[in-house]
């Protein structure tokens, strides 16, 4: 299940079926603006570059993977999401 919304000119998608993880990472405090992380919507993994970090611990990202298995959404758009969801975090500046 996952709905629309729209900030400024982009349109961004909330998914209400991320797995959430059962420990957070233990690096999450670490996570910026451009660094990736990795999500899973229950059907498979892929990456997302996080762009916005708002104080009530939603982050939006743009998705770095072409996706298989859904239509939903894809390479290069916009998803809403939390620190629980996170599986993996690689710095943007390795």
């Amino acid at each position: 299940m996952f709905h629309v919304e729209y900030r400024g000119n982009k349109r961004f998608l909330i998914e209400d079926a991320w797995q959430v993880v059962e420990e957070l990472h233990p690096d999450i405090a670490k996570v910026r603006p451009n660094d990736f992380v990795k999500l899973n919507n229950g059907t498979e993994r892929f990456w997302v570059r996080v762009e916005n970090m708002y104080p009530n611990h939603t982050w939006s990202g743009c998705v770095q993977n072409y996706l298989i298995h859904t239509n939903m959404y894809t390479y290069g758009e916009y998803v809403i999401f939390q620190p629980k969801h996170v599986l993996e975090y690689i710095p943007a500046s390795m």
